[in-house]
């Protein structure tokens, strides 16, 4: 049956179609571009928020060095070396006339315990032996310096140094003496740094080696080539401690070290002054 209605009747539903339409273009007008903007912003956080999970976030690291006075200046070193990265913290627990031979002056044991419970560490650097030209008191006995009973229980120390770091899986170093002017002193620390090297072989930690590095043609100088190639003093007065140079030369193979293991890029650079430190 067809539909019939009177004139005029189906003219309405067309009119509102057609009104329809311009209100719908009226508002197209109207809010396209805000819709837009609104859209693009909401793209633009949505792209940053992935690109901020993308990019790697800079680590931080923190390095102890830990010893007697010539760690002091080797901590100055390491200072200098890592002075570009500001995601490496270099600290220090280090005292003046102190040593492993002695516990009873200052026991370093207990000491690198505390540290070892205080923070999260990223590597350590031990130096030791400036004073530790002495003998050995244990289980009421004493050892003269150099004895068999000497060596093995001062490298038994250094094994407990070692093992506290190791537990919490924290790479160790440990730095050499270095060649000094006294004659009779060579002999001692001669001895001294056979002990550590073995110490390390039998820990698997790195032992820098530094007699020959400041020597020149086996014997005693006061100056040498600093890191930057330049010939400069490298030692002090006293014949056992350095200049801030021969330090920053003294700490820059175990800068490198621990730079590596940041992978985080060598310093390529040397600087022509080692950065002061108190």
């Amino acid at each position: 049956m067809a539909l019939r209605c009177k004139r005029g009747a189906c003219a309405a539903p067309a009119a509102f179609s057609r009104i329809a339409v311009v209100v719908c273009l009226v508002l197209a007008v109207l809010l396209g571009p805000a819709d837009t903007n609104t859209l693009r912003a909401d793209e633009a956080i949505v792209v940053a928020a992935a690109a901020s999970k993308q990019q790697p976030q800079e680590r931080h690291h923190t390095v102890y060095v830990i010893g007697d006075s010539l760690a002091h200046g080797a901590w100055t070193g390491l200072y200098s070396y890592f002075r570009d990265k500001k995601n490496v913290k270099i600290k220090r627990k280090t005292k003046i006339s102190t040593g492993l031979a002695n516990r009873g002056k200052f026991n370093w044991q207990r000491a690198a315990s505390k540290i070892a419970r205080g923070e999260k560490i990223d590597a350590v650097v031990y130096m030791f032996g400036a004073n530790d030209i002495l003998p050995i008191w244990t289980s009421g006995r004493s050892f003269a310096f150099g004895e068999p009973g000497w060596k093995q229980e001062y490298g038994a120390r250094i094994d407990r140094l070692v093992e506290i770091f190791k537990a919490q899986k924290v790479p160790v170093y440990w730095i050499g003496i270095p060649i000094v002017r006294r004659t009779d002193y060579r002999r001692y620390y001669k001895v001294l740094n056979e002990v550590y090297a073995k110490a390390a072989k039998r820990n698997q930690i790195e032992f820098f080696e530094n007699w020959s590095r400041f020597a020149k043609s086996g014997e005693y100088t006061s100056y040498g080539k600093s890191v930057a190639g330049k010939k400069v003093r490298l030692r002090a007065n006293d014949g056992i401690h350095f200049t801030p140079a021969g330090y920053l030369k003294l700490a820059w193979p175990v800068g490198d070290k621990i730079a590596r293991q940041f992978e985080d890029g060598l310093t390529d650079t040397p600087p022509e002054q080692p950065v002061q430190r108190p």
